[in-house]
């Protein structure tokens, strides 16, 4: 398997699996201040249940957001060791390709 392209391929679609959520979960928790800084057009009295409301369903996402960029990286590792012996990103720079002389 090692000869094979199929376990680097999958150690980089686990990282960018990786990356994308870990994103998602920034965007997700840098967006909350700016939504409960500028509220719509409702009066307060319905605003505070709702923020409370949401703040558990943004809480529950962040948490299986993050819980997805782990499992992601651990799944990368231990591919990785298992085909190659080494880390990820040492079995990745395998597959980088030389740079060419122009002399």
């Amino acid at each position: 398997m090692a000869d094979s392209h199929i376990s680097a391929a999958a150690i980089v679609a686990l990282y960018l699996r990786s990356i994308d959520e870990g994103i998602g979960a920034i965007s997700n928790l840098l967006s909350h201040p700016l939504s409960t800084l500028f509220p719509s057009k409702t009066t307060l009295d319905t605003i505070v249940p709702l923020i409370a409301y949401v703040d558990t369903f943004r809480l529950i996402d962040l948490i299986s957001q993050v819980f997805v960029v782990l499992v992601g990286l651990a799944g990368a590792w231990l591919l990785s060791r298992w085909v190659y012996g080494v880390g990820p990103l040492r079995a990745l720079n395998r597959y980088r390709t030389p740079r060419r002389s122009h002399a």
